[in-house]
């Protein structure tokens, strides 16, 4: 899919023009005031400006089902977040705010570390069991991770969901 095709697909969804779906962050999120007559992270040109990260995300994230932060940039913020954070970047909840909840309710999924694949795909898979079957969503900790694939530090290894 080309880019103009994937911004387009990306209109279509914050209309409510497709079925269910979730939505997956893997960046910092950059404040729009820091871009200035630049831009620091957007998709798409709306009205002659580009669509940043932050606006896609409050497009995006009430309609779907789940929202997840991939990473230790999108959860956190990252190393772009750090002192003197020229870009004001911050993490997909913090953009969000705390009292974020998906479509279904559930609030932004973190999953934190450097884009840990295993870990991703582990909770896509919970995820959408229950989107799909239902049941109860995943449990998270207090800090947003799912209890399956984070009951415990990580030291290494395959993940697999412990629920």
């Amino acid at each position: 899919m080309s880019g103009a095709a994937f911004v387009e697909e990306l209109r279509q969804v914050s209309r409510g023009a497709r079925g269910p779906w979730g939505l997956i962050n893997e960046s910092s999120v950059p404040a729009d005031a820091a871009a200035g007559e630049t831009f620091l992270a957007s998709l798409g040109v709306e009205d002659g400006r580009p669509v940043t990260t932050g606006r896609w995300l409050d497009r995006l994230a009430p309609g779907a089902e789940f929202v997840v932060a991939w990473g230790d940039c999108a959860v956190w913020g990252g190393p772009h977040s750090l002192e003197p954070n020229p870009a004001g970047a911050t993490g997909t909840s913090m953009w969000l705010e705390p009292d974020f909840r998906s479509r279904r309710g559930l609030p932004v999924v973190n999953l934190p570390g450097c884009a840990p694949p295993h870990v991703l795909l582990a909770t896509l898979e919970r995820l959408l069991r229950w989107v799909v079957e239902g049941g109860d969503p995943p449990r998270l900790d207090e800090m947003g991770r799912p209890t399956g694939v984070y009951p415990e530090p990580w030291k290494g290894g395959l993940v697999t969901w412990a629920e």
